[in-house]
């Protein structure tokens, strides 16, 4: 699997230009400015479904606090984010997003339950300062085990208001 995020310059480059590479790319993830960037559409659906056209099978958008829209065969809809007490540090979360998403595919996880432990990282992150921060896997454990249900009884196919 090919996974690719585009960044906040390559995105300004616009899809058009990027047709050949999106073609060899599996999984896009990007966050919303950078969808607007890369197709013009500010709508996440709209903006992921027109990704999808160039080749990619699966698109993320990430809407930090909002959670996220996912456009795949596997699993579609918006997820929420976790909700933290008290956010220190956002720098690096949506990295830390995606090196856990990539983590848990790898391991296997099927594409919501792997969004849904990237999710829950990454709302751990932002609780830590520095960009490189990281929790450790059992804090993430327990922070799944208190919290997923709540996530999980909130994912739909509707945008968060």
């Amino acid at each position: 699997m090919v996974s690719w995020d585009p960044g906040r310059r390559l995105s300004m480059v616009g899809i058009k230009a990027l047709r050949n590479l999106l073609r060899m790319v599996d999984m896009v993830e990007l966050n919303s400015r950078e969808c607007a960037n890369l197709t013009g559409l500010k709508n996440p659906v709209e903006c992921a479904q027109e990704i999808v056209k160039a080749g990619p099978t699966t698109v993320i958008v990430k809407m930090g606090s909002r959670g996220l829209y996912a456009l795949s065969e596997d699993f579609t809809g918006y997820m929420p984010a976790f909700s933290v007490d008290k956010v220190r540090d956002s720098t690096g979360s949506g990295d830390t997003f995606a090196a856990s998403l990539l983590y848990r595919l790898s391991k296997g996880d099927k594409l919501k339950d792997a969004l849904i432990y990237a999710q829950a990282v990454a709302a751990l992150k932002v609780t830590m300062l520095g960009a490189h921060a990281i929790p450790p896997l059992e804090e993430i454990g327990r922070f799944l085990q208190e919290r997923r249900k709540d996530v999980e009884s909130r994912i739909s196919d509707r945008p968060p208001v």
